[in-house]
């Protein structure tokens, strides 16, 4: 699914908003795992949720024409991205969520056995004409706001203020991620690297990016660079090597050779080993460059011969 056919899918569900409704669940971290209960929520308060969410939707995605969405696998430094999660391995915790694909009936969140700190996240389940959306969004412990003996808070009745009676949960109608289409859509990806099992999946695809690197003959010692896997902004980089690098795919020594020595700012900046048919990156300095090589981050202008780093590349149909 591209970006054009995300919004046309979207824009389905704003515009025939009247003909479905918005359900809302709470997860909860229990001491044996993580549970789904269903919100019991006021109708009239349901409906101005579903619209809200819907409103957020239209604006971050359907009408953003500036939006751009890429695989959440490539390094990308531009704002006003979606992702769309593109690793083979499902992230761990988020198996909790092919829950909602069926036909199935959650308990109720009730206060007699659950407690509104336990709410680690709040789910949308929006469901019309056969198209689902399962929408996530993160809850922090600021949400809550708790009636505390040791500080009242007070709120506007009529015209006296008065004490909040009892914990306030505040619920955004926004999303960090969501399910559409069985594609897993991220919006907010430092919540997925710092909240979840994403970054042990990163790790993983780095450690293969290695192996390949191992196999490609072009590194006469790995070892530095591997004992940098547990740097996730390095590993980050290692997994889009593995997954897109035309030049690990395609180019032998002697042509990445070649062109590093006719690119004027990499001239000089690379060793090679007393056979000369290896790189030897025994600095981080030459690792970080090395490994821009090999996302083809270096470019010249045809037109102007000026030399440009670049680590978003949109191809151009000819």
């Amino acid at each position: 699914m591209n970006l054009t056919e995300l919004k046309q899918e979207l824009q389905v569900f704003v515009s025939e908003s009247s003909r479905f409704v918005c359900e809302v669940y709470f997860i909860l971290k229990k001491e044996n795992g993580n549970e789904i209960k269903f919100a019991d929520i006021d109708a009239e308060d349901q409906e101005t949720l579903k619209v809200d969410f819907l409103e957020h939707l239209n604006e971050s995605i359907v009408c953003n024409a500036d939006l751009r969405l890429v695989e959440i696998s490539r390094i990308e430094e531009r704002k006003n991205f979606i992702f769309k999660y593109d690793y083979e391995e499902p992230i761990e915790e988020f198996s909790i969520f092919s829950e909602f694909q069926g036909e199935r009936d959650f308990e109720m969140f009730s206060f007699l056995v659950d407690n509104l700190n336990e709410i680690t996240g709040i789910v949308f389940v929006l469901n019309y004409d056969n198209n689902k959306i399962v929408s996530y969004k993160h809850n922090y412990p600021i949400n809550l706001y708790k009636r505390d003996s040791k500080a009242m808070g007070l709120i506007k009745s009529r015209e006296r203020l008065i004490q909040i009676p009892e914990d306030i949960l505040k619920v955004y109608p926004s999303t960090d991620f969501f399910y559409f289409n069985n594609n897993l859509f991220v919006k907010n990806l430092k919540l997925l690297e710092r909240s979840f099992s994403f970054h042990e999946i990163i790790k993983k695809s780095a450690t293969e990016c290695i192996e390949l690197l191992e196999a490609s003959s072009l590194i006469e010692n790995l070892s530095d660079i591997s004992s940098r896997i547990d740097d996730l902004n390095f590993a980050r980089k290692l997994a889009d090597i593995k997954t897109h690098s035309e030049v690990l795919n395609n180019l032998n020594f002697s042509k990445i050779h070649d062109f590093i020595n006719a690119y004027e700012p990499l001239k000089d900046k690379f060793k090679v080993n007393e056979t000369a048919d290896m790189f030897v990156l025994d600095t981080k300095k030459s690792q970080n460059l090395f490994l821009k090589v090999l996302r083809d981050d270096y470019l010249v202008s045809l037109l102007t011969e000026t030399y440009y780093q670049s680590t978003s590349k949109d191809s151009v149909e000819v």
